[in-house]
């Protein structure tokens, strides 16, 4: 019809008028506007053909004609003959069983009222079936049904759902020398064999499916099957149930042969980095990860635009690899930009890279850098970029933050077994006016007491600056006053402490730091009924004391790290020649590692020591002795707080905690985990007995409030139950481990 009406349309004519029919809901300018059409113009029949393709891209029209008439004045008006797609009013979905209609609503992306077209509606249909594959139906029928109404149509999506099959079994076809049951466990698809295997839901979904075509090739190339593929895959249905078989290929088995380099001018041995062995079988992954770890070394060293291209010859069942690489030139740093950073100071974030404008490229070094400026809490997000600049050996870095809110004023209530229930106020600002700064202003006192809680009063204001002079030096001071009603006497405490600190290294995570405390301690007390070892501390004492702190902190983040270690060396001394009446030295060290064993899933392991002995013939402060039990940096989840003690007397002067937690993360603010606490306090160091540990297990959460803080919940049992271990709820305010 098209070319007939070419054949017979009056072209090559002048257009001397221009109208529009059919229009209803389009307005008669737009149509003349997008046909391209004008007055005075020759009409062609390449005029004519772009006219009807232009209203066509619009989806606006179901059909559209050129009509023309000659005109008096000669040459000819040409008529623009279109019909409209309906508009739509209203959409609706039927025989969606087993799908929410929300879910389905998603793909709907039409706002209404509309003119949509045929191809649009047919493109939602699919859409709509896409989300039942997804979910492992098979047959989905998707009609589209019009109904006319006032002012246009309404749209049904009629779904027909089919059937959902639930799949039984997974076999293999072709896989000679791998097992079914080997290949099966490396899919992620999986069959419902037996009654017991009710956590695997037996789900056929589409994309999983080829994702597992790649999962079996990758495996079988582990294996040196370098030819392996999969072919296809079929499923069978037998009544409600399924099953699946792949088609595979698995080809010759290789073994390795030679490997040569060529091209490496800087890297003198680059086979160092090749971690295979010769006649062994050719396992491509290792392959692959031994190049990546090649081509870190480049970057790290300034080579970023290094090209590394295996190629491969095969001899028989033999395999030689050679590796060219091409250098190119070593780049630098020309510019570091800071972009997003909207409250805190450019200097603040430049402060903790550890790769400088002139310095040679290293990925190594962005890394770190990254990695300081997540463990400072400031930022959500973090991203990086790389800019190219006008010459080849150098390019500008660009550090893109999202900042989050990092000040917390808080007034409230609160709830521990130890303390009752308890009202406060608080305000945590730790990125002070966008500078680093650290300020805390924190009252807090029991005001409803229960049987077996013990009453406090806190107060405390403190401030650091962290880079004072724009140096890696760390000032601060604090100053507190403290009252709590422990289960024999009362404690107060009133003073100030001084404190100074510098960040050591290239990669900025050593911190060395000092404090100086100035306190007056009070033990009040009823000494005609307390036992000797409470009676000897009553009265006023004052405590003059130095302590220093060796910290590595490594952690990719500090709310939730995947990787690094936390180290920490903590020895403290009271008295003897710094004055005071209270003479003592204490010794504390803590090690934390943090693995990522699968995606998002982390292995946290935690060692405490704890030492404190008396000097000048004093015992050791009653306050400062080691009580376990419940969360916190002494916590042994499963034990109420503090109920961990010597089986006479008050806490010990030796303490050892071990905690094992699993965390999942599941969002960038919320984690569940997993965990195993063991620990005990013991009277002096040749007492220490590791068999004799309070254990406890069980789960929790962590959760970070903006303007809050972290908030956490831990449910825990405790397996000894002569020392007093159940089930206890632990309420965590502020970082646990």
């Amino acid at each position: 019809m098209f070319f007939l009406l070419i054949a017979l349309f009056p072209y090559d004519e002048v257009i001397m008028e221009i109208g529009v029919k059919g229009v209803k809901n389009i307005d008669t300018i737009l149509v003349l506007t997008v046909s391209g059409l004008k007055i005075g113009d020759i009409l062609t029949p390449e005029t004519g053909e772009r006219c009807i393709k232009n209203l066509y891209s619009t989806e606006l029209f179901r059909n559209i004609k050129l009509e023309a008439l000659r005109s008096e004045y000669g040459g000819i008006n040409v008529i623009i003959n279109v019909e409209e797609f309906p508009k739509i009013k209203e959409i609706d979905i039927s025989g969606n069983k087993n799908i929410k209609k929300k879910d389905i609503e998603k793909v709907i992306d039409i706002t209404l009222p509309k003119i949509v077209s045929d191809r649009k509606l047919f493109e939602i249909s699919n859409k709509i079936k896409e989300i039942y594959r997804e979910k492992g139906f098979k047959g989905t029928k998707v009609e589209i049904q019009r109904e006319e109404i006032e002012g246009g149509e309404r749209i049904t999506f009629g779904i027909e759902e089919g059937k959902k099959l639930r799949l039984k079994e997974v076999e293999f076809i072709g896989n000679n020398d791998i097992s079914d049951k080997k290949l099966s466990g490396k899919i992620k698809t999986k069959g419902r064999k037996n009654w017991w295997s009710f956590w695997i839901k037996g789900e056929i979904v589409d994309t999983i499916i080829e994702n597992d075509f790649k999962l079996i090739e990758d495996f079988y190339r582990e294996k040196g099957y370098l030819d392996a593929r999969t072919d296809s895959f079929r499923i069978e249905e037998i009544g409600n149930y399924a099953v699946i078989k792949f088609f595979v290929y698995e080809g010759k088995k290789y073994r390795l042969g030679n490997i040569t380099f060529s091209g490496n001018e800087f890297l003198k041995d680059p086979e160092r980095f090749i971690k295979m062995e010769k006649g062994l079988p050719f396992n491509n992954k290792k392959f692959e990860s031994s190049l990546q770890n090649l081509y870190s070394y480049y970057t790290d060293n300034g080579y970023l635009y290094v090209n590394i291209n295996p190629s491969f010859n095969f001899r028989g069942d033999t395999v030689d690899v050679d590796v060219r690489i091409m250098e190119n030139n070593k780049v630098y740093v020309k510019f570091i930009d800071i972009i997003g950073n909207l409250s805190t100071y450019d200097k603040v974030i430049r402060r903790y890279l550890t790769i400088y404008p002139g310095d040679v490229f290293s990925r190594d070094k962005i890394i770190s850098s990254q990695q300081n400026l997540f463990r400072l809490g400031y930022f959500e997000n973090l991203l990086f970029n790389i800019r190219k600049e006008s010459t080849l050996d150098s390019v500008s870095l660009i550090f893109e933050v999202k900042e989050k809110q990092t000040g917390q004023v808080s007034a409230g209530m609160g709830y521990s077994k130890d303390a009752g229930i308890t009202g406060n106020v608080s305000i945590n600002i730790p990125n002070f006016l966008g500078k680093g700064q650290t300020v805390n202003l924190t009252y807090e006192r029991t005001v409803a007491q229960q049987t077996g809680t013990r009453p406090i009063q806190y107060l405390t204001f403190g401030f650091n600056e962290p880079w004072l002079f724009d140096t890696p030096t760390s000032v601060g001071f604090s100053i507190f006053s403290t009252y709590r009603l422990w289960e024999n006497f009362t404690e107060y405490r009133t003073g100030f402490q001084f404190d100074i600190g510098r960040i050591v290294g290239e990669s900025k995570d050593v911190t060395i730091s000092g404090n100086y405390r100035f306190s007056r301690n009070k033990i009040d007390c009823d000494t005609a009924k307390t036992p000797d070892y409470i009676d000897e501390q009553y009265g006023v004492h004052w405590e003059s004391s130095i302590s220093t702190n060796i910290l590595k902190d490594s952690r990719d983040n500090y709310f939730y790290p995947k990787s690094g270690t936390y180290i920490s060396f903590s020895p403290k001394l009271s008295g003897t020649i710094l004055g005071g009446d209270i003479n003592y030295y204490r010794i504390n060290f803590e090690i934390k590692r943090f693995l990522e064993i699968y995606k998002e899933f982390v292995i946290m392991n935690r060692i405490f020591f704890g030492h404190i002995q008396g000097l000048k013939g004093s015992t050791t402060p009653l306050i400062e002795r080691y009580l376990l039990g419940g969360s916190g940096f002494y916590g042994i989840r499963g034990y109420r707080d503090n109920i961990i003690k010597l089986p006479k007397g008050y806490g010990g002067n030796e303490a050892i905690i071990m905690n094992l937690e699993l965390r999942r993360n599941i969002t960038n603010m919320i984690y569940v985990s997993a965990f195993i606490d063991a620990g005990n306090t013991f009277e002096e160091l040749s007492k220490i007995d590791i068999t004799d540990l309070y254990t406890g297990a069980g789960f929790g959460f962590r959760i970070e409030i903006p303007m809050m803080g972290i908030f956490g919940l831990d449910i825990g049992y405790g397996f000894d139950k002569v020392k007093g271990g159940r089930w206890e709820t632990h309420f965590q305010l502020g970082q646990s481990f």
